[in-house]
C-alpha cells in the first residue's frame, strides 16, 4: 500500500511540476489557439531530455481533451504527435550486482537506504 501512495505522490508531484512550467511559459495563451506546431516546437525546446519532453506532450494532451470536454475546442493538436526517442533507459541490476552493493553498503549505514525502495517493490 505505500508503494502505491508513494508513485501517486510522485506523479502528482511530477503532474504539478510541469503544469507550472507550462504555466509560466505558456498560461496566457488561449487553449483554443494552441496549434500543433506549437506543441512540437515546445517538445523540441527540451529535446535533450526526450522523456520531459514526452511528458510535456503527454499533459498537453489532457489539457486538450478537457478544452474539448468544456467546449473551448474540437480537436486535440496534440494527438498524434511522435514521440522523441528516449533509449533503453536503465537496466535492472543483476543478483551479483545487489549482492556486491549490500556487501559494500551494510543495512543501516546511509547508502543501504537507497536501495530500500528498489527492495519494498519487489516484495
Amino acid at each position: 500500500m505505500y508503494v502505491v501512495l508513494d508513485r501517486l505522490a510522485r506523479g502528482l508531484r511530477d503532474y504539478l511540476r510541469y503544469l507550472t512550467l507550462l504555466e509560466s511559459d505558456y498560461g496566457h495563451l488561449s487553449a483554443a489557439k494552441l496549434k500543433r506546431p506549437n506543441i512540437i516546437l515546445l517538445r523540441d525546446r527540451f529535446d535533450d531530455t526526450p522523456r520531459k519532453a514526452n511528458f510535456i506532450v503527454q499533459i498537453l494532451s489532457i489539457l486538450m481533451e478537457h478544452a474539448i470536454d468544456r467546449g473551448f475546442r474540437e480537436t486535440n493538436p496534440a494527438t498524434g504527435i511522435d514521440p522523441l526517442e528516449t533509449g533503453d533507459g536503465h537496466r535492472p541490476w543483476e543478483e551479483t550486482e545487489i549482492k556486491k552493493y549490500r556487501e559494500r553498503w551494510p543495512l543501516g549505514t546511509l547508502l543501504s537506504f537507497a536501495m530500500t525502495p528498489c527492495a519494498i517493490e519487489f516484495r
